[in-house]
Formats: C-alpha cells, sequence, structure tokens
C-alpha cells in the first residue's frame, strides 16, 4: 500500500480551509483535528477504507459550522441538519463552480470525487432513499444530500415501458397518437454509448440526461458511464450559454422513474433564448409535449414546494398536486431542496 508525502507549511494559525492548494486543504484540516506536525512532513495513507480515512474536523464559522468529517483525501461532508441533511464540498479547490470543476479536473479526479460521496451515503451512512443536488454558490459548488422524506417513489415496475430503455416507450399513455420516448432526444447533446440527453419529458424549462444502460443508482455506473454523465452536462449548458439551477439526481423512493435519470434545471429566461434557436421540428415537438404534458393524471401526493411555499415554479406542469384533496394530512416541512 502506497504512502504519498506533502511537505507542510507551518503557520501561526491555521491555514485556511479556502486554501487552493491540495495540500494545503488536506493538511490543515489534519492539523485542526490532531496536533501539530511542527513542521515535519506529513505522511498521508492512501486507502479506501472510509473508517481509516475518516477524520473529524472541529465547527468553525461558515461551512464548517456544523459537525464536519473529512471523508477522503478530496471530501469533506457536514451535517446540515440530523437525519435530514447532508452537505459535501471538494476541497482541493473549493473555489470552482461545478462547470469549471468538471471541465479543469482530470477524469480520474471527477470519478472518485463522486465515488467518495457514494461509498459515505449508501455504504457508510447506509441511504438507499435520498435527494441528491449540485448546486454552484459564491464560495463553489456543493452536492446536498436530503434524507427520511416520505416519498412514493417510480408507479411502474422497472422495465415496465422504461423510457430510458425502449425508444418506443410512449410517455403519455392514455392520449393519442401520444409522444415517443425517442423523439425527445437531442442527439446534439448526447454522448453514446454512455448517455442520452433529452427534453424535459413533462414539458418543463430543463434537461434529463440518462445513461444508455438501465441503472438504478449512480454507484451502479461504472466510470466512463459516470464520467460522461457529468461531462455531458457541462458540455451541454456551456454550449447553450445557460447557467444551471441545480442538478438533481434522486434515489430510491425519491424517484418517479426506475432508469436513473439526472434531472438539469434552468432558469425561464435561459430557456427562452435557447428555444429561439430550434427549427420548425423541433418547436413543433415542444408544443405536443406541452400539450400532452399538461393534460397526464397527477400523482395523488400535494408538492413539496406547494406545501412549503404556496407555490411552485413547475406550474400546471409539476407531476403533483397543487391542492389538499381530503384524504391527504397537511404537513408542514423545512427542508430545503429542488425538485
Amino acid at each position: 500500500m502506497a504512502f504519498l508525502n506533502h511537505a507542510l507549511v507551518p503557520s501561526a494559525s491555521p491555514a485556511c480551509f479556502s486554501d487552493r492548494s491540495p495540500t494545503t486543504a488536506l493538511c490543515s484540516l489534519s492539523k485542526l483535528s490532531g496536533p501539530s506536525t511542527g513542521g515535519h512532513k506529513l505522511v498521508i495513507l492512501s486507502v479506501t477504507s472510509l473508517d481509516c480515512v475518516r477524520r473529524p474536523v472541529p465547527p468553525r464559522a461558515g461551512f464548517l459550522s456544523k459537525p464536519s468529517a473529512l471523508i477522503s483525501e478530496r471530501v469533506i461532508c457536514t451535517d446540515v441538519n440530523a437525519r435530514k441533511k447532508l452537505e459535501f464540498k471538494y476541497t482541493k479547490d473549493p473555489s470552482k463552480g461545478f462547470c469549471e470543476f468538471i471541465e479543469s479536473t482530470s477524469k480520474e479526479e471527477v470519478i472518485a470525487f463522486f465515488r467518495d460521496i457514494t461509498n459515505e451515503v449508501e455504504r457508510f451512512r447506509q441511504l438507499q432513499d435520498f435527494h441528491f443536488r449540485v448546486r454552484d454558490n459564491d464560495d463553489g459548488f456543493r452536492v446536498e444530500i436530503f434524507y427520511n422524506e416520505d416519498r412514493r417513489g417510480p408507479d411502474v415496475s422497472p422495465f415496465d415501458d422504461c423510457i430510458g430503455c425502449s425508444l418506443d416507450a410512449n410517455l403519455f399513455v392514455g392520449q393519442e397518437p401520444g409522444m415517443k420516448s425517442k423523439e425527445c432526444i437531442l442527439e446534439e447533446f448526447s454522448d453514446r454509448p454512455y448517455a442520452i440527453v433529452r427534453l424535459d419529458v413533462k414539458g418543463r424549462e430543463g434537461f434529463s440526461v440518462m445513461p444508455v444502460r438501465h441503472v438504478e443508482r449512480m454507484s451502479e455506473l461504472d466510470d466512463d458511464e459516470l464520467y460522461s454523465m457529468w461531462t455531458v452536462v457541462v458540455r451541454m449548458l456551456r454550449q447553450t450559454g445557460m447557467p444551471f439551477i441545480s442538478l438533481i439526481l434522486n434515489h430510491g423512493s425519491y424517484r418517479t422513474l426506475y432508469h436513473l435519470n439526472l434531472k438539469v434545471w434552468v432558469d425561464s429566461d435561459s430557456y427562452a433564448r435557447y428555444r429561439l434557436t430550434w427549427n420548425k421540428e423541433r418547436m413543433e415537438l415542444w408544443n405536443r409535449l406541452q400539450k400532452y404534458a399538461v393534460n397526464r393524471p397527477k400523482k395523488q401526493q400535494v408538492c413539496f414546494f406547494f406545501k412549503r411555499d404556496g407555490f411552485c415554479r413547475h406550474g400546471e406542469f409539476c407531476s403533483y398536486l397543487h391542492s389538499y384533496p381530503k384524504i391527504i394530512n397537511r404537513v408542514t416541512s423545512y427542508s430545503n431542496f429542488s425538485s
């Protein structure tokens, strides 16, 4: 098993967590969690066992004001809300936005970053049902995990007319003539044989990125599939000039589809400008898609955002109810995440 030696530059006060040097970020966190190295070389054991590499980080102002742990040489995890929300931050260059991180970081490092997170969530914490969200902030990007919410999961069995597996699957069963899954594919952004990009099949302002192979969890993707899924998103956003609001990858009971489905949400103005570049055929497709989407049956569960805020940005295209049927108890939740 290999050892990696990194020199530590002593200072009168602990190094700032936002230092750009990978070594500085890791060494400063190690100093905070243990005795000073006294200027000697810090020896880091390169391991895969989470039990060996986890290092608690004392609370500080800002991101580290909650219980935190360095779960690998590149990822810090913070318990933002006990049994409700986790946040993950890339330690080697924490000021980068997500698109910059994907573009400027090696394939191996990007893959390792997401593997570290899924190991923490699924193996160490034993979570199977969760809402995975990527967001940009003023101080870089974060991955947020929400869990322990009441969610019902997909309505159909895994391979019954799976829109990710069957290109001829009808997106709107019961509406004639309907629309096939393959009609919404954006080949100019897709990366076969790994990932396919579609217009949001519910007529909303966003996109869907699915692996070509049927998988249900990000941890089931091989390295090429994992890297392709995230690089496809960034390449599409760069080519269209659209910043993203959030990137959503639901797991377990948080899903509406069994096939792994990365949702890319963008703002209305950006999407409107993107639509101006469409040809006549794609515009007609979009109009058909919206017509079908607004008339599809709603899930018999009140929209989280309607419950919390009294409105939902998806409006009539939301999959969930924007009213309170008598059979549903009104419950207030204070979790903060995007659908």
